[in-house]
């Protein structure tokens, strides 16, 4: 009688645990993804801190995008803080 019990506890709970292993899986994906954006705009920024020297345009450009490359990573960083990772 438990044996059935435990394997109907199983069976009932067995999707939910596939469910919580996929949602990590994207979790990790996404971060994963977030991070590479944040390495290509890093590069992109240093080039263009070298460059802005030479180019007063591109030292206008760069400013904001690097205020927002900032705020995107706080976010991040708070969202993660949050969810206790």
């Amino acid at each position: 009688m438990a044996e059935s019990a435990v394997f109907h506890l199983l069976a009932n709970f067995a999707p939910f645990l596939q469910q919580e292993a996929n949602l990590l899986t994207e979790v990790r994906e996404e971060i994963q993804y977030i991070r590479d954006e944040f390495d290509r705009m890093s590069a992109f920024l240093r080039v263009a801190d070298a460059m802005e020297e030479n180019d007063p345009e591109l030292k206008i450009g760069c400013y904001p995008a690097d205020i927002v490359m900032l705020m995107l990573l706080q976010e991040v960083q708070a969202s993660m803080v949050l969810d206790g990772r």
